[in-house]
């Protein structure tokens, strides 16, 4: 049974959505995604003007407030659907918008889940990994682009609230499930994330309990040397963290309004607006994160001779636990 919903047709692009674009939803997106756009940029200048990213950790961080400065920027310009007038325009303009909504949150999520990476085998496998870094930067930039680019063949990008892939289409003068899109959906975004992000979890609650572990160890040197990785890793953990509660609303949303495809999607519906403002505020908690920690840190200068003693089998963990700047 086809749901009665509000259909905007793009002629002369051969676009036709089951729903227009709403102004609620779009504004709240896009005045949420101006503040976080100007918080993740002055994090980034930020950061540079403090020659911080010739630090490795902060240089993650910093691609993670990048990440989530271009999350922002889509979120803003989903408000020019209110105010493009030219079906032909805003059908194209729609698609692109969709392509970068799902760029950014695929990048937002390969940055994190490298970041956790990374801290995990600096914490528990005193693993250094610099050598990597080109290769998931590299990596985290061009996956996203693959995943983003499939619905666009199939004309799976459209509005519905605002612009993504379409749960709906027009089927005669009602709106119909679309397979193809909710195939999409599942396939390129929410079983992937999830898989990833019950990864991330299981990693971040894996190396915070053993290096909580080790600290309850009293091994001279150990005990002082690990006490400060677990001091430096819980801020830096608390990125991952938090973009993980994000997504999975997020996420959460999307199985939702799945599974109950066959009503109205309620552009006020509590889901949905939270879902939106998680999306939006993406790049604000990850500026706010980055800056929360540099001032945390910004006078902890400590040379590495200061946490050596004469204890030789010692010096390889102080070495790779200060790795991590």
């Amino acid at each position: 049974k086809g749901s009665r919903c509000k259909m905007a047709s793009d002629e002369g692009d051969g676009v036709t959505n089951c729903s227009s674009a709403d102004e609620s939803i779009v504004t709240i997106m896009g005045t949420i995604g101006s503040v976080s756009a100007a918080a993740s940029l002055l994090t980034v200048i930020l950061v540079l003007k403090r020659n911080l990213h010739k630090r490795l950790v902060y240089r993650l961080a910093a691609y993670q407030a990048s990440a989530g400065l271009l999350n922002s920027v889509t979120a803003v310009f989903q408000l020019t659907m209110l105010y493009s007038e030219a079906n032909r325009v805003r059908g194209i303009l729609c698609k692109v918008l969709g392509f970068f909504t799902m760029y950014t949150l695929w990048m937002n999520l390969m940055f994190t889940a490298w970041m956790t990476f990374h801290l995990f085998c600096f914490a528990v496998c005193f693993k250094n990994l610099r050598k990597m870094e080109p290769f998931y930067v590299v990596f985290s930039l061009v996956a996203p682009s693959v995943m983003a680019l499939v619905p666009l063949p199939t004309n799976s990008y459209g509005v519905d609230g605002n612009c993504w892939i379409q749960f709906k289409t027009i089927n005669g003068s009602t709106c119909t499930p679309s397979k193809t899109g909710i195939i999409e959906e599942f396939t390129l975004w929410v079983g992937p994330a999830l898989v990833l992000l019950i990864l991330e979890s299981i990693a971040l609650v894996v190396m915070v309990t053993i290096l909580t572990c080790r600290v309850c160890r009293k091994e001279g040197v150990m005990i002082r040397s690990q006490r400060t990785a677990l001091v430096q890793v819980l801020p830096l953990a608390a990125y991952p963290m938090t973009l993980c509660v994000l997504v999975v609303l997020i996420i959460a949303f999307r199985i939702h309004y799945a599974i109950h495809i066959d009503h109205d999607l309620k552009p006020l519906h509590p889901l949905f607006v939270v879902a939106v403002v998680c999306y939006s505020s993406i790049g604000l908690v990850t500026s706010g994160a980055l800056v929360v920690h540099m001032c945390m840190f910004a006078s902890n200068n400590r040379p590495i001779s200061s946490l050596m003693t004469k204890r030789r089998a010692d010096l390889h963990t102080v070495l790779a636990y200060q790795s991590i700047d």
